[in-house]
């Protein structure tokens, strides 16, 4: 019956063993669980890049609703977003301290 008997090192090695099979489904599961629960990472919201020239025109021609090529407080404040609308006087003052009152399709 000696042959079925393990001896010290052979009992922890299997042992150790055995504690490795059933732990890695174990971990596997808790790592999946941990980058499900991650917060993601995305990329900052558009780093403020410069508008091109043709995307300045384009914002422009859109802003100027009656098409006159002229740019009004008024069309200005219509054509802001979001919390922009609340900040249009003093976004409109400093345009005006850069120009003439009144915007042309030129500036």
């Amino acid at each position: 019956m000696k042959g079925n008997v393990m001896n010290l090192p052979q009992k922890l090695a299997f042992a150790a063993a055995l504690a490795a099979v059933l732990a890695v489904p174990a971990l596997a599961q808790t790592v999946s669980q941990q980058a499900a629960q991650a917060p993601t990472v995305t990329a900052p919201a558009a780093a403020h890049q410069p508008m091109t020239s043709e995307q300045r025109a384009a914002h422009f021609d859109k802003a100027d609703a009656n098409h006159d090529g002229k740019l009004t407080k008024a069309e200005f404040t219509a054509s802001l977003k979001g919390d922009r609308v609340a900040r249009a006087d003093k976004m409109w003052s400093r345009l005006e301290e850069r120009s003439q009152p009144r915007h042309s399709h030129a500036d």
